[in-house]
């Protein structure tokens, strides 16, 4: 069965938070100390995608997913730039993209950034950025894949200290 892109629903949000805790131990491990995996806890990131969601609107973010056999496999949550040095053009950001790890190389990952990327375009924004951490070899060529390119832009991730870098890049 093939896999479908869709608006989140608040009943997805379980899966969601499932989604982000197998992805983020999985891509982090090795990455990051292992105190700050320890630390990510299932229950901690259902609530926090518990307020999020209640933000969505207000702050002009969306939230896809990706679902295949009635499982969400997949999201991807962007919206307005929140970096203060992008604003001209209008610029998007996506803030998350992960994958359970059954459906990395599967498409998956494509067809929810290629969503976001037009969601993004549809909502008036020119350009997007996205953070990525450095070590993240992988996430990195994907990016690339799509018409990323790094913006010289570096940082460290608020939660970890792993340096992190931004990419950009034009939007249809």
């Amino acid at each position: 069965m093939s896999v479908k892109i869709r608006p989140a629903v608040e009943a997805d949000l379980e899966q969601i938070a499932r989604v982000n805790h197998e992805s983020w131990q999985h891509v982090c491990q090795g990455r990051v100390e292992q105190r700050y995996l320890d630390a990510f806890t299932l229950g901690q990131c259902l609530s926090n995608w518990q307020s999020r969601f209640e933000q969505l609107k207000a702050k002009s973010e969306m939230l896809l997913v990706a679902e295949r056999n009635s499982l969400i496999t997949g999201f991807c949550y962007h919206g307005p730039n929140r970096d203060n040095d992008a604003c001209a053009p209008p610029t998007g950001q996506i803030y998350l993209l992960y994958l359970s790890t059954d459906a990395i190389g599967t498409g998956t990952g494509t067809a929810l950034f290629k969503a976001a990327l037009l969601e993004l375009s549809a909502n008036g924004f020119e350009q997007a950025t996205l953070w990525v951490l450095v070590l993240n070899e992988r996430a990195r060529q994907f990016y690339s894949r799509h018409g990323f390119s790094p913006d010289n832009r570096t940082d460290l991730d608020e939660r970890t200290g792993s340096a992190r870098m931004r990419y950009r890049r034009l939007l249809p």
